[in-house]
């Protein structure tokens, strides 16, 4: 039996079960929320499980670093008791399938509206490396207050992280996936737009562009066929539809912006500025709809696609040859006049004069009833035909040789310039990366953070294999020291502004390793000192978590920032529950004094848990407050780095 909690939160009730399950929850402080589990089969084991958590794992980093109006916003995101789950905002109304199920086709002002808002999420993702690969009816959702909200990232496709798909497998939904989304091939924000304008002429229609009896006429008709024509909507929508329909993404919109733009266009009735630029796309042609039902082209499988009979050419006819002694009678064969006929000359009509020696034409277009004298030319010697015939052949074979070897030679030549200036670069790239990484490792050293951050980046740029992940680990690590530094011991707090750049160079540190634990530690106290208290724990208690997975992987430098997290995490976590036990302790002593308990919990006999018991004490004794009001007494001029050995790792 399901147990009734997962980590922090209360199992309601069960909402849905597909690939996972998604419950109903509340957590500590009574806030609903939508609970996803991963479900998997018990007999999976190996490779396949670990590729299957790290998908679910994935879902969560891909949506959690997307703070947008119309992305699903989750809330938490980890591992307890063996069972992987994501806890998302609780979304009331229902998906968008629901609304075509029960309208059919939606007024151009709501396809607008829908539209308009799923463009703007995907603009907000794309930007953050993040393509979605699942846009589709399902996956969006119409809130009651009319915020339309795109879910489900378990299939997202993170640019800055190596992928899990192989070359050629295929992850989507088949009526809303783009040409080469079916093929296999590399994605990028695009596919997403295609799926859109699927979804756009849905919204428009009521129908799909490219259905069929099968899966396989389904994914054909998206690759060959062209989608039937969208009656019913102004030219200015069919026109935006068309360009994020286009099956080379090279001509579909280049950004959701764009697209986004040009809707806002059409919604207010004006020409959609960018949908005209699309250049014109090659393609086989919808076949003509019979008794107003649009056909769907087969692909050249199962039952043959009809082709209209082709007449063939005239043809000489063939028997015996006329002579004046033995006359032959032909029946009359009609040739196109001006065309040249049997004979060697063009037909003028009735009356024209033929070559000398060749009776007249009888009728416009027709040979005459009685068959005309043949002419055979006398035949050369056998000498001169065996020496025409071996000469011309002897001639050709040489011919031949010549360009054959000609051939290999080109062939040869330029494979081998081919393979010297792969390795001329392929040795320029490594002498750069080394050079990038000695820098980096250098300004470390000296803790010139910045510059050891924009080596890092620079390696990445020209590295592989090892160098390349050595060079992510340490852009991040850099970036993470840098923050570091900044904040200090804790006894002195930057600007706001300054903490939200930190927090931006963070999360850009985490896109390029995000198994790091010593940003998701920086990352932490950026957000407790910007006062994102929730977002705080959440990346404190990652840290921890990628700190005790570091110290078993064996990686040296993996170790090393393992041991340097994990003996300080605990430490600024009790830092961050006893500034909001500080902050609650005036206007909500209970709040305050459960904070300073969690205190107590994470942190156990260090100085953190002995000033959390006396302000519990100090808040049984004092009422809550202390005279000056700001907190318990003795509570203010905190130092957390005095603790934790002056904010050094």
């Amino acid at each position: 039996m399901v147990s009734n909690t997962l980590g922090r939160f209360r199992i309601i009730r069960e909402l849905a079960r597909s690939n996972d399950i998604v419950y109903e929850a509340v957590d500590e402080k009574g806030r609903r929320v939508a609970l996803k589990e991963l479900q998997m089969p018990a007999n999976l084991a190996g490779q396949p499980r670990q590729e299957r958590i790290e998908r679910f794992t994935r879902e969560a980093r891909a949506a959690a670093g997307l703070q947008h109006p119309n992305i699903v916003r989750i809330i938490d995101h980890g591992q307890a008791q063996g069972r992987y789950f994501i806890a998302m905002e609780f979304l009331e109304g229902q998906a968008l399938r629901e609304e075509l199920r029960q309208k059919g086709v939606l007024p151009l002002s709501e396809v607008v509206r829908i539209g308009c808002a799923v463009a703007d999420g995907l603009a907000f993702a794309h930007k953050r490396g993040v393509v979605h690969r699942d846009i589709k009816p399902d996956n969006v959702h119409l809130e009651p207050d009319r915020r339309v909200v795109i879910t489900d990232f378990g299939i997202a496709r993170l640019t800055f992280e190596p992928t899990l798909t192989a070359e050629g497998q295929v992850f989507g939904t088949p009526s809303y996936m783009s040409p080469e989304q079916i093929l296999g091939k590399g994605i990028d924000a695009r596919t997403d737009l295609f799926s859109l304008g699927v979804m756009l002429y849905e919204m428009a229609t009521g129908k799909k562009p490219f259905v069929g009896d099968s899966v396989v006429t389904i994914t054909y008709n998206i690759m060959h066929v062209d989608a039937p024509p969208a009656s019913g909507i102004p030219s200015g929508m069919d026109s935006v539809i068309r360009r994020a329909m286009s099956k080379d993404p090279s001509t579909r919109y280049p950004d959701a912006r764009q697209l986004s733009e040009d809707l806002r266009a059409v919604g207010a009735g004006q020409a959609p500025p960018h949908a005209s630029r699309m250049p014109p796309v090659q393609s086989i042609r919808q076949p003509e709809p019979q008794n107003g039902s649009p056909v769907q082209a087969r692909p050249p499988m199962g039952r043959p696609v009809a082709v209209a009979p082709v007449a063939a050419p005239p043809s000489r006819p063939m028997g015996r040859v006329a002579t004046p002694s033995q006359p032959t009678r032909q029946a009359p064969m009609a040739y196109p006049t001006g065309l040249p006929r049997p004979g060697g000359y063009a037909a003028a009509g009735a009356g024209s004069m033929p070559p000398p020696g060749q009776p007249p034409i009888h009728g416009p277009g027709t040979l005459p009833p009685a068959a005309l004298p043949s002419y055979s030319p006398p035949d050369p010697s056998p000498a001169i035909r065996r020496s025409a015939g071996g000469g011309e052949a002897r001639w050709l074979l040489g011919w031949l040789g010549v360009v054959l070897i000609l051939g290999v030679l080109i062939v040869v030549v330029t494979w081998l310039t081919v393979t010297s200036m792969d390795r001329f670069q392929a040795k320029a790239l490594t002498r750069t990366t080394n050079v990038a990484l000695n820098t980096a490792h250098r300004a470390f050293q000296s803790r010139q953070y910045d510059l050891a951050a924009e080596k890092f980046q620079e390696a990445v740029r020209t590295a592989t294999g090892s160098d390349r992940g050595s060079a992510l680990q340490g852009a991040a690590w850099s970036i993470a020291e840098m923050a570091q530094a900044r904040l200090g011991n804790g006894s002195s707090t930057p600007d706001r502004n300054t903490l939200a750049a930190m927090e931006e160079k963070l999360r850009y540190a985490l896109r390029l390793n995000s198994n790091s634990p010593a940003t998701y530690l920086a990352l932490g106290r950026v957000q407790t000192a910007l006062g994102q208290v929730d977002d705080a724990d959440a990346s404190l208690d990652q840290a921890a978590a990628l700190a005790k997975r570091a110290l078993i992987s064996g990686d040296p430098n993996t170790v090393n920032e393992g041991k340097s997290v994990g003996s300080v995490v605990q430490l600024w976590k009790a830092d961050l529950h006893y500034r909001k036990g500080v902050a609650l302790a005036r206007r909500d002593p209970a709040a305050a004094r459960q904070e300073f308990m969690i205190v107590i919990q994470v942190a156990p006999n260090t100085e953190f848990a002995q000033r959390a018991q006396q302000a519990i004490q100090q808040l049984s004794g004092l009422g809550g407050a202390d005279p000056q009001g700001s907190g318990p007494a003795g509570l203010n001029n905190w130092n957390p780095g005095y603790m934790i050995g002056n904010g050094q790792r």
